[in-house]
This record gives structure tokens, C-alpha cells and sequence, in this order.
């Protein structure tokens, strides 16, 4: 599997499409204790009044409140909605930041954009990707089913995705990557081959400079659908 995302870490390609793409990961590391040899300092992110951790403006403040001015990296660990916030903060405080997911419950670890709920209303807000990602396999192993169902549903989510992308290309004039839909649409049949976390990282190696984060209704569909069928 390394050999795979080998041939796209840190690399730049001219592509056919027009546009230079480039991907700005320099290491993945998808093993049984991934993260061994890292030492961190913790900030662990509280509920809100809903009694959930959520990407809004409470909990970005507590990241940076709780980021001591000589960090020279932060570290996600957890899940999609800790990764946007460390995300953020990362790209806003000029710090790399390295990921390792506990749970194999979205597909964009390896995301350059963070979605934020910004005055109660969700969007994506341009941010950065992980310089490194540590996917420990035992740990993922032991997500709940919920989360593992919904990374299923976001993998299957590329399908529908790449459609309405390429609907924005025929009838609103959207820039179109062939090499962005064909690695995301590789990773989609990876999927059932090398294991969903790999084939997630995959996809979202593969939309650099293209459409930023093919997600599509079926984002929002896709994944409670996964969820219901997975027992």
C-alpha cells in the first residue's frame, strides 16, 4: 500500500488539465502503533451545550487558548470534527499540523479544507493538510460500527460527487481535472481491496487543485444510509 501513496506524497505534476496540483503530505504511516515515537503535550476539546463536540467558534478558541506559544506542530487525534478544528487553528497560527484518525468515519483526513459551523450555519473554510498522517491500525479496528458505517458512506459518497462535478463542468462552466476523478474514483474501488482508511486517504490525495472537496449531496445522505445497513 505505501508504494501507492508513494508515487503522490509531496509531490507537484503539471497536469493535462491546466492547472500544476500538489500535494502537500509528506508522510503516511498506516501501522499498528503509528504514533509511537511522537511526544505531545494534550488539550482535549469540551462538549458544547448539546452535549457534543462540534467545529464552531467555542471550541477553536479553546484549541488556541490552550496552545502554548512554543508548540511548533499540533496534533489531531480523533476523529473528521477534531481534524477541522486542529486544521484551522493549524493554518491560522502558521503550524504544521500531523493527524492520526481514531475512527475510519470520514474521508477527509488528508483535506486541505476545514468545514466549521460559523454563526450556527456549517461551511468550508479553506485551511491546510496534515504534514503527516498516523493511522495505527489497532486503534481504528476498535471505532464503533456507527463510525466505521459512515466512512463507508462517504467512500461510496464519490460516486455521486463526481457526477454533480461533472454537471458543474457541462452546465456551469466548472474547472474539471480528469486526473483528480480518475485517482478519486481508484480510491473508491481500493476500497473494498486495502481497507477503507487507506482507500479514504487516497481520495482526498487526489483533488488538490481541481474541485477542492468533491463531497456532494451525498455527504449528507450517504452517511446515515451506511449506518442504517451496516448491522
Amino acid at each position: 500500500m505505501s508504494e501507492i501513496l508513494d508515487v503522490w506524497i509531496g509531490k507537484s505534476i503539471d497536469c493535462a488539465c491546466g492547472l500544476r496540483h500538489e500535494v502537500l503530505i509528506r508522510r503516511i504511516v498506516i501501522e499498528r502503533d503509528a504514533l509511537a515515537q511522537v511526544k505531545v503535550s494534550l488539550s482535549v476539546i469540551r462538549e458544547n451545550a448539546m452535549v457534543e463536540v462540534a467545529a464552531d467558534e467555542e471550541a477553536i478558541v479553546q484549541v488556541m487558548l490552550d496552545t502554548p506559544l512554543s508548540s511548533k506542530v499540533l496534533l489531531a487525534v480523533g476523529a473528521g470534527t477534531v481534524h477541522d478544528i486542529v486544521r484551522f487553528v493549524a493554518h491560522r497560527t502558521k503550524r504544521p499540523f500531523l493527524s492520526e484518525p481514531t475512527a475510519p468515519s470520514v474521508d477527509g483526513f488528508a483535506s486541505v479544507g476545514a468545514p466549521l459551523i460559523v454563526r450556527g450555519f456549517k461551511q468550508t473554510i479553506p485551511a491546510c493538510a496534515p504534514e503527516a498522517i498516523f493511522a495505527d491500525l489497532a486503534v481504528l479496528a476498535k471505532a464503533p460500527q456507527a463510525m466505521i458505517a459512515a466512512g463507508l458512506g462517504d467512500m461510496l459518497g464519490k460516486h455521486t460527487s463526481l457526477a454533480d462535478w461533472s454537471l458543474g463542468r457541462v452546465l456551469l462552466g466548472e474547472h474539471y481535472c480528469e486526473l483528480s476523478a480518475r485517482l478519486t474514483l481508484e480510491a473508491v474501488e481500493l476500497h473494498g481491496s486495502v481497507g477503507r482508511d487507506r482507500a479514504a486517504h487516497r481520495s482526498r490525495l487526489a483533488p488538490v487543485d481541481g474541485r477542492p472537496d468533491p463531497i456532494g449531496p451525498f455527504h449528507a445522505l450517504g452517511r446515515p444510509l451506511a449506518a442504517g445497513l451496516r448491522g
